[in-house]
């Protein structure tokens, strides 16, 4: 077998056979293989993150008790839904057609990769825009960071020089470093405003609860548990790559209800920025982002 198809090293049987049509990629849809796991687990996914978008911007939003709900917090939820799904469309669809070429596999694959580095930086702009709420220079600065640091991810991620497997633990390093960056605006919050205002303005205990998910999935990812233990027993249900993209959604949905929150926290309090941040009564704010 190709070292170029046989991504899962201690993944054995399952494999669908080389297959340069598209309409023999799709119909592979439709029996069992051992990439069926990792394209149902986030095709599926994507309706639910649309779910949850849709009920954002015509329940939550539309509350009359919030105030200051404009056009840039739609734009916000709206970028974190799009890359959000940028990224469970492009896994699957790699997963789906990666036993077509050679090429076709690689440019797949580039376009995976492109798509976590987007979602990170579409998590880190929300956490960032709601962190930081009045506090626009703060905001604008972490931004930017995101937008650059996540610019440097795609590069190494798509260079030819970093695209073989010895390079997959640099590659795995970058998103950790990337996601675990956002470390930083924690701390400066934490210490500007304390711990019970970042838990509110910042969802920081769903924070802790993303950090268990990503450190789960890059344990299993890297070491390759279960498989390695028991080979030929997970290579179509339960394998390592299954439980990452499990844990990537998830990433997602802890996220997104932690912004939630934090959108919440601010419009029902301060929405329009005219008290300062220190004054805030934080007794007023349930902290439970469904109502």
């Amino acid at each position: 077998m190709p070292s170029w198809y046989q991504g899962e090293s201690f993944v054995n049987t399952g494999y669908r056979p080389i297959m340069p049509s598209i309409r023999d990629c799709l119909s592979s849809l439709f029996y069992l293989h051992n990439e069926t796991g990792s394209i149902l687990s986030h095709a599926l996914a994507i309706p639910i993150i649309l779910g949850l978008t849709a009920y954002t911007f015509g329940s939550v939003m539309t509350r009359p008790d919030l105030v200051g709900v404009g056009w840039q917090d739609r734009v916000v939820f709206g970028v974190l839904s799009v890359t959000n799904c940028l990224c469970l469309w492009n896994s699957a669809t790699f997963h789906t057609f990666c036993c077509h070429s050679h090429s076709v596999n690689h440019s797949c694959l580039m376009a995976d990769f492109v798509g976590i580095v987007i979602n990170i930086a579409g998590c880190f702009l929300a956490s960032m825009y709601y962190g930081f709420y009045c506090n626009k220079p703060a905001q604008l600065g972490y931004i930017v960071f995101a937008l650059c640091f996540g610019l440097a991810a795609v590069i190494v991620n798509t260079s030819k020089r970093f695209i073989h497997h010895k390079y997959m633990g640099l590659r795995l390093g970058m998103f950790m470093v990337f996601g675990f960056s956002g470390i930083i605006p924690i701390l400066h919050i934490s210490i500007e405003y304390g711990i019970v205002f970042t838990q509110r303005a910042m969802g920081l205990n769903y924070i802790f609860l993303i950090a268990g998910f990503a450190v789960t999935a890059a344990i299993a990812f890297h070491y390759k548990i279960p498989e390695r233990a028991f080979p030929n027993t997970f290579d179509i249900w339960g394998n390592s790559h299954q439980i990452m993209h499990l844990c990537t959604f998830g990433v997602m949905l802890v996220h997104y209800f932690g912004v939630l929150e934090s959108f919440r926290f601010w419009h029902s309090l301060n929405g329009d920025c005219s008290l300062d941040a220190r004054t805030l009564n934080l007794d007023k704010h349930d902290p439970w982002w469904f109502w």
